[in-house]
């Protein structure tokens, strides 16, 4: 089913089902009621409790509580807000849609 679910993060070793990969012995630290599908995450990469990962590839990354990231192909070195999401759009219309908070920075 390619999918991983990380209930207790203390009995979850590394995993691999599939194509979800999880490197817990390269700095990974995912949370309680973590769903992560179709995906690689690590290394050194921290997943708060909530968040949902799938068809990504996460490295260098911290995500708070309830992030939600689906279909990118690569992203790393990012800092992913709580209640946020990072969602690769099928949309034909190619223009970036921007909602930045105070002091924010992109890089594109």
């Amino acid at each position: 089913m390619n999918r991983v679910l990380v209930i207790d993060p203390d009995r979850a070793a590394t995993r691999a089902l599939g194509l979800a990969c999880l490197e817990r012995d390269l700095g990974v630290v995912i949370a309680e009621n973590v769903l992560i599908e179709n995906s690689f995450v690590g290394p050194f990469t921290s997943v708060a409790s909530g968040c949902r990962i799938a068809s990504s590839v996460l490295e260098h990354c911290v995500l708070l509580e309830n992030a939600r990231i689906e279909n990118i192909d690569r992203l790393e070195d990012s800092l992913i807000g709580k209640n946020s999401a990072v969602i690769k759009s099928d949309n034909t219309h190619h223009a970036y849609r921007l909602m930045l908070g105070d002091d924010s920075e992109v890089a594109l």
